[in-house]
């Protein structure tokens, strides 16, 4: 599996030593987990590293003046549907905003745990990177990112609205846009069109 990832925590009650944290090191490298005490920290951060992979763990409701866990989830989700974002709450749902509660229900890509369920987020981490593997965009974001990063800003295919480049196409496919899912459906029908002519022979 993936091993070279981040883990952002966002919580501003979390202590460095908190068993969260710690077992969160287990699965990832110790420096690649990082502890954010305010959202908008935390998305400077996301924001500015798009072609790493990582998972998010957030709490909902800030007591620090930061913005709201679901209002970070809502930037996030303006900029990729990709990264795996993991919320966390003191409340169970139906103790939620409504507001709030649909926010995360039509969010992509969205995991919901207790904040003393350790258990859960360690399960949810594993199965996210697992999709990282087998998902179609997954595969082809890391194909991408994956690529010599002097050549991503070249052109590489002309498309209908005219020439990409890898990080343009990259772009794309983390947006969802028409272009991006095109080119997802493409490579899922190619891989249809070899197995069955392999099937054939």
């Amino acid at each position: 599996m993936e091993d070279n990832f981040y883990i952002i925590i966002i919580d501003d009650n979390l202590k460095n030593n908190a068993p969260l944290i710690v077992r969160m090191m287990i699965l990832a490298k110790k420096e690649n987990v990082r502890l954010y005490r305010k959202v908008d920290d935390a998305l400077k951060f996301i924001m500015d590293n798009l072609e790493e992979k990582m998972i998010v763990i957030m709490d909902c409701k800030f007591d620090n003046g930061s913005e709201q866990g679901i209002q970070g989830l809502k930037e996030i989700r303006e900029k990729t549907s990709l990264i795996s974002v993991i919320m966390m709450s003191a409340n169970q749902l139906n103790q939620m905003d409504n507001d709030d509660l649909a926010e995360m229900i039509n969010a992509d890509n969205i995991y919901f745990i207790s904040n003393d369920n350790l258990h859960d987020a360690e399960k949810y981490v594993m199965q996210i990177r697992e999709r990282w593997t087998t998902k179609v965009d997954c595969v082809l974001e890391q194909w991408v990112t994956s690529q010599n990063k002097s050549l991503r800003d070249k052109p590489y295919m002309i498309t209908s609205e005219g020439v990409k480049s890898l990080n343009d196409l990259l772009k794309d496919i983390r947006n969802r846009t028409p272009i991006g899912l095109e080119i997802e459906s493409g490579i899922i029908h190619s891989a249809v069109g070899l197995l069955t002519n392999k099937a054939k022979k």
